[in-house]
């Protein structure tokens, strides 16, 4: 069993007094609890302004990229028939291309010769390249 005795013998409030004392010894902590939530709340902030920077970084980029202003694309309907690109002039448009007849490779050669200086017997005009 305890006894209390408050203030009686002494006249002093003893247990307002330890009160009162404990309330100011927390006082620092309070303080120190109140600035660590508001920091967090500020980190909080920054980073979500951090995320939101970094989002319209990558966009301005994408904005900024000459592709995303200046492309240009060609649909074919067969690649292996027929290859096309467009320039960045071009202007929109549709076109249709008929294949008629595929090209075939060619080539024209002689025979091997002994001489580089040595005519070769024969005579007439022929062309290069249109010349």
């Amino acid at each position: 069993m305890v006894t209390r005795i408050g203030g009686l013998s002494s006249g002093i409030e003893t247990e307002q007094v330890i009160t009162a004392l404990l309330e100011a010894a927390k006082v620092p902590i309070t303080r120190l609890q109140d600035e660590n939530t508001e920091n967090e709340t500020k980190i909080s902030a920054w980073t979500t302004l951090d995320t939101k920077f970094t989002s319209l970084n990558s966009l301005t980029t994408q904005l900024s990229n000459y592709t995303t202003w200046k492309q240009k694309s060609v649909t074919v309907g067969d690649s292996t028939i027929l290859s096309a690109t467009a320039e960045n002039t071009a202007d929109a448009a549709s076109y249709t291309v008929k294949v008629n007849t595929l090209a075939k490779a060619h080539r024209i050669g002689s025979d091997a010769q002994t001489s580089t200086t040595t005519a070769l017997g024969y005579s007439g005009d022929f062309q290069i390249g249109g010349k």
